[in-house]
């Protein structure tokens, strides 16, 4: 059954996950997309000469979300802070569904994309990749 997406929150939190802060004007969100390497392991003596193969490392790859953007807007100020910050750790963010279902992740702010159009709203994408075993079912 297709769900709304139309109420998701993204959040970051500054004290480990006690509170979390909603980032203001979200337009779309990008979920972590991760991402398996697979390793070959054929060998001569392989059956009927036919790869076989292993699941490797995980990539959590990245997630995005875009905004209506708010120069004044506090938490558009904390991501773009965080995007142009060098030696950044990762740090905690969350999707909040509109059925209750959170996924949670740790991540760097990578970047942060302004779009100023002549006839439309400000928009800004901030790009995030992410660090580590997301839980999608932190609730």
């Amino acid at each position: 059954m297709a769900k709304k997406g139309f109420g998701t929150k993204f959040q970051y939190t500054t004290d480990g996950g006690t509170t979390w802060t909603d980032v203001g004007e979200i337009i779309d969100v990008s979920p972590p997309a991760p991402s398996k390497d697979v390793i070959d392991t054929t060998h001569h003596g392989s059956v009927a000469g036919t790869r076989t193969k292993m699941g490797g490392l995980v990539d959590p790859g990245q997630s995005s979300i875009e905004v209506q953007f708010d120069t004044e807007n506090a938490t558009h100020q904390e991501l773009q802070t965080r995007a142009n910050s060098a030696h950044e750790e990762p740090e905690n963010y969350r999707i909040v569904y509109p059925a209750g279902t959170i996924t949670e992740f740790d991540a760097v702010c990578t970047g942060c994309s302004p779009v100023v159009p002549m006839e439309d709203k400000l928009t800004q994408t901030y790009s995030f990749d992410n660090s580590g075993v997301i839980d999608y079912d932190a609730s």
